[in-house]
């Protein structure tokens, strides 16, 4: 499928596991995928400080500082930065996990995605892998064709709408 035909907009919380999957190797990848439609607007990431700081953290051990921050730079550049966020009752094995769960249940007027590698480490049905999530918005892609200008102003008056206390774009 053409990049300009591709229209569907979904919002994420990306696990740091998938960004770090999207830079290794060469090959085509679903979490390759899922950082190439953040680029052209189609997945918009949500995140909050602790996410960042994890992504720093983590991404440091394994490159350095610079391809680091230039990852980074791409997702805050192309997202939002949730800052009304509910804390979970959940029970989570690891404390590392909270953050991304809580953002996404705290922007559930979004319908977000939480991405990740590890659904095992999250409540039941509150994740998706990369793979899952490129299959529905390419199946929902076929269907919004038909309509694009509608679904794009949807989209857009979505978007204009944010709360912009809870939802901050980068430079503003």
């Amino acid at each position: 499928m053409e990049d300009k035909e591709f229209i569907v907009v979904a919002f994420a919380v990306i696990d740091t596991n998938v960004v770090i999957s999207s830079m290794l190797g060469n090959k085509r990848s679903a979490t390759k995928e899922i950082f190439h439609f953040i680029k052209n607007g189609n997945i918009i990431p949500l995140y909050d400080r602790r996410i960042l700081g994890e992504y720093k953290e983590v991404l440091e051990r394994f490159f350095t500082e610079d391809i680091s921050s230039e990852k980074i730079s791409e997702i805050v550049e192309h997202g939002y930065l949730v800052t009304d966020i509910k804390e979970t009752r959940e029970y989570f094995a690891d404390k590392t996990d909270i953050p991304f769960f809580e953002v996404k249940e705290s922007s559930k007027e979004l319908d977000a995605y939480l991405i990740t590698g590890n659904t095992k480490h999250y409540p039941e049905n509150s994740t998706r892998t990369a793979a899952f999530v490129i299959d529905v918005m390419q199946y929902l892609n076929r269907f919004v064709l038909k309509d694009k200008e509608k679904y794009l102003q949807d989209i857009k008056e979505r978007i204009e709408h944010l709360d912009s206390e809870k939802y901050v774009k980068a430079g503003r």
